[in-house]
């Protein structure tokens, strides 16, 4: 398949209930592979379509896209309001826990509803990774497709689902796009690594850090444990995959996987993750310390700041005096006399008593 029929197939999908009409993809797909240059679907971004759109439409037809063009790619390119929902869950550790699980219940499991066991996995689930159980359907699905999905495209799906049966992953495989399912059959650790990243980067620039920063952990706590073995990486990854489906990255390392990939190798796998792991706690108690010291010289610094800036205005306050320590190079306003200021004056009772004797003008002499 081309890069332009690749490229058709993808704005052709169907995308919060709207389909964009035949003349506009046609139109924006030739206008990304020839003005443009895409070489890879993966480089078209959603924000930047529709002005691509626009500029496409120009250059085609000499006149501005049509309104009731640029209105599909709108409702084509917006993310439902349950994606506003995913974006205001809070961002702390826990964030999507106990306040949202009946609303994650509804959008999740349907009228059905979740057993208890279910309910129970999806707790647990949200309190480790501090997301709403839709963002880590959405994680899920994002960790086959290699891409952020909408709020709208994942909640299509059930927790615990295989989001490798989903329609939009079916469709991507279908386009000749890549997923993880494809790179892990192709062999290649470096392919993978990008995949990773590039899927870190796609989730940074949305501005849903902690879902970066979950696939960045395990991503390199994998490779880790795994080594340069692919054999050992590849098996290790669909392990966890299969056992946590539907469910994203709950655990940066499962020691119980690494053990089932038997031998004497699985059990060294463990003990290395085991120590790596220790190390990885180790090093963020270290990080702790220090940035608690941090804070308590920072204190210490603003402390000693205000001591001294009391000091130069107390010194500052005095009138005739310096701003700063020092000896007074000025002249005495009492005697005259250069060294002292007129307060440390030694002379001024003499002069005092020098100003009564003598006579001023309009006395009697």
């Amino acid at each position: 398949m081309t890069v332009l029929q690749t490229i058709t197939t993808y704005l052709s999908a169907e995308r919060n209930g709207c389909v964009l009409p035949k003349a506009l993809v046609k139109v924006v797909a030739k206008y990304l592979v020839d003005v443009v240059e895409i070489e890879d679907v993966k480089e078209v971004k959603d924000k930047a379509l529709m002005e691509t759109a626009k500029d496409a439409w120009t250059e085609e037809k000499s006149s501005d896209l049509p309104a009731i063009h640029r209105d599909a790619l709108t409702r084509w390119l917006a993310a439902p309001s349950v994606q506003h929902e995913v974006s205001a869950v809070s961002s702390r550790p826990g964030g999507g826990g106990e306040g949202t699980i009946t609303e994650d219940e509804e959008k999740l499991f349907g009228d059905a509803g979740p057993t208890m066991r279910e309910r129970a996995m999806l707790m647990s689930d949200k309190t480790k990774m501090g997301i709403s159980g839709l963002r880590i359907l959405m994680l899920s699905t994002a960790l086959e497709l290699g891409r952020v999905p909408t709020g709208g495209q994942a909640v299509a799906s059930i927790y615990g689902s295989d989001p490798r049966l989903s329609d939009m992953v079916k469709a991507a495989r279908k386009a000749s796009m890549q997923t993880l399912t494809k790179v892990l059959e192709g062999g290649d650790v470096a392919k993978l690594g990008h995949f990773m990243m590039s899927l870190v980067r796609d989730y940074s620039e949305q501005g849903m850090i902690i879902e970066a920063q979950l696939i960045t952990a395990w991503w390199t706590e994998t490779q880790s444990v795994c080594g340069a073995s692919w054999s050992m990486m590849a098996k290790y990854v669909r392990m966890y995959l299969d056992k946590y489906v539907g469910r994203g990255l709950p655990e940066t390392v499962d020691l119980v996987l690494l053990n089932r990939l038997g031998g004497s190798g699985g059990g060294e796998m463990v003990e290395a993750a085991a120590e790596a792991l220790k190390m990885a706690k180790d090093a963020k108690a270290r990080a702790d310390r220090a940035t608690e010291e941090a804070g308590a010289l920072k204190s210490q610094l603003a402390t000693l700041r205000n001591e001294l800036a009391k000091l130069k205005a107390k010194e500052g306050g005095n009138p005739g005096g310096p701003s700063t320590g020092g000896a007074f190079k000025g002249t005495c306003n009492i005697c005259g006399q250069f060294g002292h200021r007129a307060r440390e004056c030694p002379n001024k009772d003499a002069v005092k008593d020098k100003d009564k004797d003598t006579p001023k003008d309009g006395d009697d002499k």
